[in-house]
Order: C-alpha cells, then sequence, then structure tokens
C-alpha cells in the first residue's frame, strides 16, 4: 500500500519499484593493484593499469569517445562488446570500443529501449502519446540529442542511436510531430555536391 522510510515517513503507492543496481566486484583487481574507482578502470581497448591484464564487463569504467565521459555499465551489450574488444586485443588487432549505450526490456506489450544516457540537466521533450501506449521521451542539450526513451517506438531509437554517435541535433520540426522522422532519410537529405577530380585528365 506504501513505501515507509526509517524517520517514519509514508508514501502512498499502487506500485513499487525496487531499483537496487549492483557493485562491481574488484577485489581481485585491486588485490593485484590495479586502479578501481566503481569499477575496474580500463582504456578503450579493454587494458587495465597493467598492459598484460585485460577486464570486460559490468566491473568495469571505461572510457566513451562518443559521450565525452567515463562509464560503467551494466548491460548485455556492452558486456558482449567489451569481450569482443579483449579479442581483438588478444589477436594482435585492436579495435577501440567506442559505441552508444543502449539498455532494452520488454514488460508485457511494451518494449522499452534506450539510448545514450540520461542527464538531469538539459531540456525534456515528448515526442507521441503516453496515452496512446507509443512514445519517446527526448533528453536534449543545446539543442543536441544526449538520449532517448522510447516505449513501443522503435524507429526512435534506432534514429536516436545513429544522432547520438554521429554527435547530430535532430530536425526540431519533427521533435514533437511522432510522423515526422528523427533522423532524415537519404531521399529526404539534401544530395551531396560534386566536386571535379583534380587527376583528371
Amino acid at each position: 500500500r506504501g513505501v515507509e522510510s526509517r524517520d517514519g515517513r509514508r508514501w502512498a503507492a499502487d506500485l513499487v519499484v525496487a531499483g537496487v543496481g549492483a557493485l562491481p566486484e574488484q577485489s581481485l583487481a585491486e588485490a593485484a593493484g590495479i586502479p578501481c574507482d566503481d569499477g575496474i578502470l580500463v582504456d578503450e581497448r579493454c587494458r587495465t593499469a597493467d598492459a598484460r591484464i585485460l577486464a570486460a564487463g559490468d566491473c568495469t569504467r571505461h572510457p566513451n569517445a562518443l559521450l565525452g565521459r567515463s562509464l560503467r555499465l551494466e548491460s548485455v551489450h556492452n558486456a558482449t562488446s567489451q569481450a569482443r574488444t579483449v579479442v581483438a586485443e588478444i589477436m594482435g588487432r585492436p579495435k577501440p570500443y567506442a559505441e552508444v549505450p543502449w539498455f532494452w526490456s520488454d514488460q508485457y506489450e511494451a518494449r522499452l529501449q534506450i539510448a545514450g544516457m540520461v542527464d538531469a540537466d538539459g531540456e525534456r521533450l515528448v515526442r507521441g502519446d503516453p496515452a496512446g501506449g507509443s512514445f519517446s521521451v527526448l533528453h536534449l542539450k543545446e539543442g543536441r540529442l544526449q538520449a532517448l526513451e522510447a516505449i513501443n517506438r522503435p524507429q526512435d531509437f534506432l534514429a536516436a542511436k545513429r544522432l547520438i554517435g554521429e554527435g547530430g541535433a535532430p530536425d526540431p520540426a519533427a521533435l514533437r510531430d511522432p510522423e515526422l522522422p528523427l533522423y532524415p532519410t537519404p531521399a529526404q537529405s539534401p544530395a551531396p555536391q560534386r566536386t571535379a577530380d583534380a587527376t583528371a585528365g
């Protein structure tokens, strides 16, 4: 019927979601003298401070060049992508890891998809109709898309991943109009200007 805190305050509720998160298991790295800070610190190639020791998954904190910050992500996609980065490093074909974070969850008839990292700062816009069960919440900063939370709007989710990865700004006209694509298709984009090849004879 509600939630009661230790100091006696009480909040009435029809539904309570307990999102407790997880603590990274970094004791082995700490014992080996590897620097940690809410996760084992790795570089974009999943190398720790000791280049001979690699780490991947939810227990690591890595730099994200696309977002300009370090992250510790608890997601299947991050763990599998970092695993591929580790394999590439071991095989001598380093491939730096820099991807737009994304998450998803199916809750009965609703599919929740998130691209980017939601920040408390910035502007928030709702696109679509929440009452109809298909909408997106866009998080923007200085006109650029930082994150998008979509309910049954896979097209918005895919467009947001691309826009965030490119550091792009959505079409202002499309922000509140769910009938317009957030990311223009090639047919909607202006044709590139062709230039003459200086070496052509």
